[in-house]
């Protein structure tokens, strides 16, 4: 009966094959209660658990009664789900709350499949098969530990677009062999954790979770077509994998820590924004093909942005970038630059069988340096030193009829070359060349100014042949050297 306590004596064996209605059960320890068919429905408020309660068949444990009681699952016991539609579940329609003192819930099937709020403080786990935690709309507070052990799946699903799981204090952990997959929630707080070859996942069309404040101490892997947002200040200490998928920003986001993000050398993989203006200050390393930034996203690097890919670019196309750190192409990777990049405390490299691609972005201030065969190669964009000095060590190859324009101080150490398929460099600004370095020319490339007040002032060395100044004249101010030293013909 509803009002009637359920009480086992000690060293019970029980089967429950019809229905078990009771007010508030309590086993003994050591005592073994087993649903097979039947269900039960707890009406009162406490389930004290030292022993085991095993659900075979596809029957469910309905808590909460009929007034949404919140019922406190206590005694350090064990419940075993065994069959793929057990489950642990709120009476319908009444929006009670599962508080799980100390004990262990495992195996696969549900629990709470939207019907309960759920509050962990021990342990839920998959331990075969797939276990899907759901909670109602008040949501889940984890203190204890959630996990996937080998060959299982813990899936952690929102059923309401608004729903918070908060593991603050909490752990969520894919062992070997496990797998947790996160979708449509946001997760506040607490450590996600992998070992050996356990991952965590999202999948596409489960809805993106929404990470705020935690710690990744695992292998995260975001397959195609899904994607993961950040909000808040979220610590990598692992990996994320990016696979042709999103990472997404909402509002303004940190991501921090001795960790990664990897992409495929894939042209799907994007760092972006969601839901307007946003901005990302990314104090790790991003490296891989794809996009990092898109017309909504800020991009602040402290950490290292290294375009690998070679089959597909590296391209950042933020809004804006203020790269404090390092920009770079590496392993014979692309890095493209498409938009303003404040480098003033920052350095862009191309290393050793890798080109930095200059495409309609701005360089304002700091250092461009390559290694080896590394360079810098322009399709179109602009050095900007008006408020800050730009440092150039490397190899900057304008080629194919296409323009730089300069502005400001450039401290050239090493070389700009104009190759002989055509290439010009345009002053738009009063423009100073200084340093140890060279420009070099062709006859089929040409220095200009927009106007006559663009004035050059050479403290370098320009050398070659071809052409300085054009039918719109431009002042040129000589302390340093002009060789003509090349034949035009």
């Amino acid at each position: 009966m509803p009002s009637n306590d359920c009480t086992f004596p000690a060293g019970s064996t029980s089967t429950d094959d019809v229905a078990g209605t009771c007010n508030n059960l309590t086993l003994a320890s050591g005592d073994t209660l087993t649903l097979n068919p039947g269900y039960l429905d707890i009406y009162g408020t406490s389930m004290s658990n030292p022993g085991t309660i095993s659900v075979v068949a596809a029957t469910p444990i309905n808590v909460g009664g009929n007034t949404g009681n919140t019922v406190y699952l206590s005694g350090g016991g064990t419940i075993v789900l065994s069959n793929a539609s057990a489950a642990i579940v709120g009476f319908p329609g009444v929006n009670g709350t599962l508080v799980n003192v100390n004990n262990t819930i495992q195996g696969q099937g549900g629990v709470g499949n939207g019907a309960i709020g759920i509050a962990n403080h021990g342990t839920i786990g998959a331990t075969s098969g797939t276990l899907t935690v759901q909670p109602s709309s008040t949501g889940l507070i984890n203190t204890g530990t959630m996990l996937a052990a080998s060959g299982a799946t813990l899936n952690l699903q929102a059923g309401f677009s608004s729903i918070t799981f908060t593991n603050t204090g909490g752990t969520i952990e894919a062992l070997t062999g496990g797998t947790v997959v996160l979708n449509g929630a946001t997760f506040i707080g607490g450590t996600l954790s992998t070992t050996g070859t356990g991952t965590f996942q999202t999948s596409p069309g489960g809805g993106n979770p929404i990470l705020n404040g935690l710690t990744n101490a695992g292998n995260f892997v975001i397959p195609g077509g899904a994607g993961v947002i950040l909000e808040g200040t979220d610590t990598n200490t692992g990996s994320f994998q990016m696979q042709g998928s999103d990472l997404y920003v909402q509002g303004a986001a940190t991501l921090q820590g001795a960790g990664n993000v990897t992409m495929t050398d894939s042209v799907f993989n994007l760092v972006g924004s969601v839901n307007g203006a946003a901005t990302l200050t990314l104090a790790q390393t991003i490296s891989g093909g794809g996009n990092v930034g898109d017309g909504n996203l800020t991009l602040v690097n402290n950490g290292t942005v290294d375009a690998t890919g070679t089959v597909n670019h590296l391209i950042i196309a933020a809004a804006s970038t203020t790269n404090r750190n390092t920009l770079e192409a590496t392993g014979g990777g692309t890095l493209e630059l498409r938009k303003p990049i404040d480098n003033t405390a920052g350095t862009i490299e191309a290393l050793n069988g890798s080109s930095v691609l200059l495409n309609g972005g701005t360089i304002s201030g700091g250092t461009l340096a390559s290694s080896g065969t590394g360079s810098f190669q322009v399709i179109s964009g602009t050095l900007d030193g008006t408020s800050s000095v730009v440092t150039n060590s490397g190899a900057f190859i304008v080629a194919e009829q296409n323009d730089l324009t300069l502005q400001g101080t450039i401290n050239n150490s090493g070389v700009i070359a104009l190759d002989s398929s055509g290439g010009c460099l345009s002053l738009d600004k009063p423009t100073t060349i200084e340093g140890a370095g060279v420009v070099t020319m062709t006859s089929a490339n040409c220095f200009s100014a927009s106007a006559s007040s663009n004035i050059l002032t050479n403290k370098s060395t320009i050398e070659g042949a071809g052409s300085i100044g054009d039918s719109n004249p431009m002042g040129i101010t000589k302390a340093g050297t002009i060789i003509a030293n090349q034949s035009t013909t």
